[in-house]
Parts: structure tokens; C-alpha cells; sequence
């Protein structure tokens, strides 16, 4: 057999694009499918892929790069050099603090016509992963529950509905991206210590590995009996009664070892059931995880003599390819599909190409460019292994023909100044419906975000009732009692406050520190505003009786005492009026979480499961819940200050008021009751005080 000679040299531009912005592009992918496209050089307007190529027609790909906020899609034409490039799609995020580090392509679904839709999925610095429709032009879902970043994103290999997601926040994640279920976290007692830069699955689907920041990769298992349960469990319908979905919790994985690598592990990829890894030591390392090497060695040393088990992290090196110049971390490798090639980039532009089987550590080729001269952040094949492309710190990105290895075929810019309009992103999902399930109600957008609501009888001429919960609760608390008004006729009104239940304040504008601190300071004045804004929006213009718990009747005084002429009546039930003891465990986080978890298995709250089933996802899940009702307790009225003066008004005002206490209420007192009684036995007239005794009674 000849001996395979080393190709090396400058590649020839056919095509390219100016640059029009300066941001880095850190990711590239290339569409999976084919398209076909005709002779005459039309093609299809969108991405799909062909089973088969006719010879009279040419084959071109679509490939994916993000950077900053925007995500580009082109159609790349080897057969139209020196302008076989073309813009297909352009998405731009309304936040320009995104910065997008990862985009992968999903496409287990089909047409009617056997065509495959083409699901880009994008992730980056808000930790949310996009899901675009790449054939419908809108965003399909928004994955949210990571608490930091996403470094990397991978689709299945064999079922498209599932994505695995490397984060900052030292977790993987398992996502359903068909029903918008997070199906396992991979993090914990022997999870990665640090953030985890790199996630690859297996070419047959049963295990994946990830590597991070803490020196480690590490192998985990999705055939495990409990994940492939969820697994299973997020392929079938919603849970009944809108049950939120169980994620799987795994923190031990199969294998991990720290001996590969000395630092920062910032790609991992199988190649079979072998590993391919790279750090910043201007080395991909080839190598396979051997737990039993110490039972095979004739000699065992004295370490592994006196700890039996210390070997179990032990792995077989078998290939180190030269890097050079790759001493700089979040450059990543690519393994072409078909796990013959591997290549990789550095840090002045320059790309190496090896064969997996090669008996050499030397490159098999090497491309170079003179304009291409800054760090390649990712390179990725073409389905067919024919093309290679690789996006560079000065936002460029670069395709390769490997069939001619010394030209470089197109190379283009993902922020040019095009005429092509950028199409934004839909409005999003609410993102607790990927962690709660599927919502009960509608949504209307508000002030400060979006607002999850109920409203039964809505073409009714009845009056008109609205039922606000407390902080901590949602409407789900209401539900019973809003059905039973509805069946008498009554028109019912009910919704989730800000970051409470399906409710949720906008996640560009709010953010949570890492102290757990809402930038929205959640004063009675926002929630006011946040109930007018939901009357507003349904066109509600009549009347109405006003129902509130705790916060919620704090809300009702304050409405009423401004707006009495709309307030038929008032009903205040263990309503903070007067701010509650502060040495309450009650306002405390730790203290409402030990409320939802002892609440969710005591069968004497049997009927109000799901409440509190959401309040103890809420509470491990979403940290804004948590930190909306740590801004109530702190800033809203009521709590941070009396309500007594806007209660008197409305006695003064005539409004008919019913109190509803608890005489055992850990937050509001029943003394508060009485104090109110007497205050309104004072103030009111006797007729009005008559009309609030007979319906206290």
C-alpha cells in the first residue's frame, strides 16, 4: 500500500464575503441532510434534505454559524464558485446580550413527502436553547432551567427529540425538544466540579460523554433504567390534570477520569467507541477508558495493591496528534461522520486534518489561508465529508473543499451588511411550561412580562368576579372555587402574579443575581399595575367583586381605596394588612421549601397536590420564583409597611367588605381581624358597618 503523503499549502478563495461586524463567531454546523437543487440552479426555498441525488442535479448543503446574537443559515453551491454562497435565513434575538456559543441541528421528524425538518437549536450566555423551525421561520420552543450559560448542545443521534446541553452551571441537561420537557440533569455528588464545555453522544445513543473546566471527561449512561424511563415519559402525552413533568436526577456517572488531561478540557468527541479530547497543551488526545488495567498488569504497584479501586479511573492513550498553536481554550475539534477524519484548528487560522486509522501523529493535511489568521473556534463536516468548515475570532467563516484539499472553497462573513431583512425571533413560550407542564390557561403580555390567566363565562353578563392569590401561591389555589362561581353563572377572573405559578416577568429586562436578588423590585405599586394591565388587556371595563388572599387582598384595598366606583365589594382573606412578624419562618426561603416538600407527601392535602406539587418545582427549578417572593416580603406594602389608611378609605367609601381569617395563621394574625373590625365599627356609617357584620357572619 503507498504510503499517504502530507498535503500542505495556501488554499484558493472561490467566494467570499466582506465583514461587516467585529464579534467572534464560536460555533458552525453543518445541516445533516442534502438538498437537491436543479440544473438550471434553482433550488428549494428552505432547508430540507433529499434521500437521493439525481446526476443531473448538484448537491448543496446548508450550514449554521451563531455569533453574538445571530444566527445565520447558508446555502453553500460548490457548483456556482465564485458565488456559491447564498443567504437563506437570518435570525437576529431581541437580546443584545446574548451571545450565542452553540448551535446544533436536529432532524429526526419528517413530511408527509419523507422530506426531514430541519430544527436548529442555538444556546449561549442567557442559558436558554432556542429551538428554530428552520422550515416555518419562527421559533418552535424555548429550553429554559440552566442557571448559567450553554457551552455546547448536541441533538441524539437516534431519536431527534431528544438534546443534551453543557452549561456553566456544571450540569448537562436532557431535553424533549417535541414536548418542551426537561427529561435529566446530570450534575451532583460526581458530577463535573466546574463548568462543562463539551457534550457529544454516542453514535448508537446509549451513553454520552461531557468534559469541563475541572480537568475531567466524563462518560454517562441514557440506557439507565430511571433515565430511560423519563425518557420514555416525555415521549407520551402531558400528565393528567396538567401534573409537572418528573425529571430524572442522575449524579454518578459510568466513568470519569482527570488522568487525560492536566487543564482546562474544552472538547470531547467519540470517534466509535473511542475518545477524542483536546486541552490547551496544542494536543487532541485519542484515547479509551480502561477501569480494569490494573487487574491485567503482571506487577501491581504498591498503590494499587493497598487501594484496589484506585485504577478505576485509569485510561488507555492511544493516539496524540500535534496541535500547534492551540494553547488557548473554547477551540473546538470536529470528527467527520463517518469517524475517518478528525481536524482541528489553532489559533492563527490554520486547520490540521488527520485519519483516525493514520499510524502517524503528523497532520495529513494542512490548510492555511493567508486572510484567515485569527483563532478557529469550531470546525465541522459536511454529511458527505466532503466540505470543511470553520468559523474564526474575526467572525468569519471558512469552507473547505476536501476532494481539492488546496483550495479553500467559499468563505463568508455571518454579520455582512446584506439586503436580506433579519427575520427576529417569535415571541417565546412561557418557559415554565418546560418545567410545570402545559399551562391551564392563556397569556397576555404586561408591563413587566407576561401574565398567565383564567376567565371563565367570559360572553357572560354576570358580575364580574376576580380572585388574586397570595405571594408564594398561584391561581391553581383558586381553581376549585373559580369553577364552582362559574357554574352558578358568575363570571370569574384568575391569575398568576409576576414569577409566581405560569406568570413570569421578562427575562431580558429582570435578571436574578447570584445572591438571588430580583432586579424588579416587586412594591405593591407593580402588582396594581400588573392586575390593571390584565383587565386592560381582556377589555374588562365593568365592575367587579374583588377576592384576595394574603398579598392579594393587598392589591384589592389598594384598588379599591383608589378606584371604589368599580369595586362592588371586597373580600379580604387573612390579607396583609398589618406587616407580619419579621422573625416569621413563614417569609423565609428555607422555610417555604420545607412547606412545599412536607406538603407534597401529606396525604391530608390530597386536593391541593398539584399546588403544591408546582410550589416545590417552582422552588428547586426557577429561581425567580424565589426571589418575587423574597421582593414581596421586602418591598411591597403590607409587608413592608401598613395598609390601614387605604382600609379606612374604603370603609369611609361604603364599600362592602367581607374578612376571612384563620384563627391559626402563621403570617397574618387573627388579631388583625379584630383590629379592622374595629376600625370599621368606628369609621363606617351604621348602615354601612351593619352590612360588614352580616356578611362576616
Amino acid at each position: 500500500m503507498s504510503k499517504k503523503k502530507r498535503v500542505e499549502g495556501e488554499g484558493k478563495v472561490v467566494g467570499s464575503i466582506s465583514q461587516g461586524h467585529g464579534q467572534a463567531a464560536f460555533s458552525v454546523s453543518f445541516w445533516p441532510g442534502e438538498s437537491e437543487s436543479g440544473a438550471d440552479g434553482s433550488g428549494k426555498d428552505e432547508v430540507a434534505s433529499s434521500p437521493t441525488a439525481r446526476s443531473s442535479c448538484r448537491t448543496v448543503y446548508h450550514v449554521a454559524c451563531v455569533g453574538g446574537n445571530r444566527v445565520n443559515v447558508y446555502e453553500v453551491d460548490p457548483g456556482k464558485a465564485p458565488r456559491g454562497i447564498e443567504l437563506r435565513q437570518s435570525y437576529l434575538d431581541e437580546d443584545e446580550r446574548e451571545v450565542f456559543y452553540a448551535c446544533c441541528w436536529s432532524c429526526g421528524r419528517r413530511r408527509q413527502d419523507g422530506s426531514r425538518i430541519a430544527m436548529l437549536i442555538v444556546g449561549g450566555q442567557q442559558g436558554i436553547a432556542k429551538v428554530i423551525d428552520c422550515g416555518n421561520f419562527e421559533v418552535n420552543v424555548a429550553l429554559a432551567g440552566h442557571g448559567n450559560s450553554i457551552n455546547d448542545a448536541r441533538a441524539h443521534p437516534v431519536d431527534g427529540a431528544l438534546l443534551l446541553t453543557a452549561s456553566k452551571d456544571e450540569s448537562v441537561r436532557l431535553w424533549n425538544i417535541r414536548t418542551g420537557t426537561c427529561v435529566a440533569v446530570f450534575a451532583g455528588d460526581r458530577g463535573h466540579r466546574d463548568e462543562v464545555l463539551s457534550v457529544d453522544v454516542h453514535a448508537l445513543g446509549g451513553v454520552f460523554c461531557s468534559a469541563g473546566m475541572d480537568n475531567t471527561v466524563k462518560v454517562w449512561r441514557l440506557d439507565s433504567p430511571r433515565v430511560a424511563r423519563a425518557i420514555r415519559a416525555s415521549h407520551e402525552a402531558p400528565n393528567p390534570d396538567f401534573r409537572p413533568f418528573r425529571t430524572a436526577f442522575e449524579q454518578f456517572p459510568v466513568f470519569s477520569t482527570a488522568h487525560v488531561h492536566s487543564n482546562y478540557v474544552d472538547c470531547a468527541r467519540w470517534a466509535g467507541s473511542l475518545i477524542f479530547s483536546k486541552s490547551t497543551a496544542n494536543r487532541v488526545i485519542l484515547w479509551t477508558p480502561d477501569p480494569a488495567r490494573a487487574s491485567r498488569s503482571p506487577r501491581p504497584d504498591a498503590t494499587d495493591a493497598a487501594h484496589p479501586a484506585a485504577k478505576s479511573d485509569a485510561v488507555l492513550v492511544l493516539r496524540e496528534l500535534e496541535l500547534a498553536g492551540a494553547d488557548i481554550w473554547f477551540m473546538r475539534f470536529g470528527v467527520d461522520p463517518k469517524h475517518e477524519l478528525v481536524a482541528a484548528g489553532n489559533k492563527t487560522g490554520k486547520v490540521n486534518v488527520w485519519r483516525v486509522d493514520a499510524e502517524t501523529s503528523s497532520p495529513a493535511l494542512r490548510i492555511s489561508q493567508h486572510k484567515c489568521n485569527t483563532a478557529v473556534r469550531q470546525v465541522d463536516f459536511s454529511p458527505d465529508s466532503k466540505l470543511l468548515a470553520c468559523c474564526c475570532d474575526d467572525a468569519s467563516v471558512w469552507v473547505f473543499d476536501q476532494l481539492n484539499t488546496n483550495a479553500a472553497l467559499l468563505t463568508f462573513n455571518i454579520y455582512r451588511k446584506c439586503p436580506y431583512e433579519h427575520v427576529p425571533f417569535t415571541e417565546l413560550i412561557p418557559w415554565t411550561e418546560t418545567i410545570l407542564g402545559r399551562a391551564p390557561g392563556r397569556f397576555v403580555d404586561t408591563r413587566h412580562g407576561r401574565t398567565h390567566y383564567v376567565y371563565y363565562n367570559r360572553a357572560n353578563t354576570l358580575p364580574l368576579v376576580v380572585l388574586v392569590h397570595g405571594s408564594g401561591n398561584s391561581l391553581e389555589r383558586w381553581l376549585p372555587i373559580a369553577k364552582a362561581l362559574s357554574a352558578k353563572g358568575f363570571r370569574v377572573l384568575a391569575y398568576d402574579l409576576y414569577d409566581h405559578g405560569f406568570s413570569e416577568t421578562s427575562g431580558t429586562k429582570y435578571r436574578v443575581d447570584s445572591r438571588g436578588r430580583h432586579a424588579l423590585n416587586f412594591t405593591l405599586d407593580v402588582l396594581v399595575q400588573q392586575f390593571n394591565d390584565v383587565l386592560e388587556a381582556l377589555g374588562i371595563k365593568s365592575s367587579f367583586v374583588f377576592v384576595g388572599h394574603a398579598i392579594g387582598g393587598a392589591i384589592g384595598l389598594d384598588v379599591a381605596a383608589t378606584s371604589a366606583a368599580r369595586v362592588k365589594g371586597l373580600v379580604l382573606m387573612d390579607a396583609v394588612v398589618y406587616p407580619p412578624n419579621r422573625s416569621n419562618q413563614m417569609l423565609t426561603a428555607a422555610s417555604t421549601l420545607k412547606v412545599a416538600h412536607k406538603a407534597v407527601n401529606d396525604p391530608r392535602h390530597e386536593e391541593n397536590q398539584r399546588h403544591f406539587q408546582m410550589m416545590h418545582t417552582l422552588l428547586e427549578e426557577n429561581p425567580r420564583y424565589l426571589a418575587a417572593v423574597t421582593s414581596i416580603t421586602k418591598h411591597c406594602k403590607g409587608y413592608a409597611t401598613s395598609l390601614v389608611n387605604e382600609f379606612k378609605t374604603c370603609c369611609r367609601d361604603g364599600t362592602p367588605i367581607l374578612l376571612v381569617w384563620g384563627r391559626e395563621d402563621a403570617v397574618t394574625s387573627y388579631d388583625d381581624c379584630i383590629k379592622l373590625q374595629n376600625i370599621a365599627e368606628k369609621l363606617a356609617s351604621s348602615s354601612v358597618y351593619e352590612r360588614l357584620l352580616q356578611r362576616n357572619r
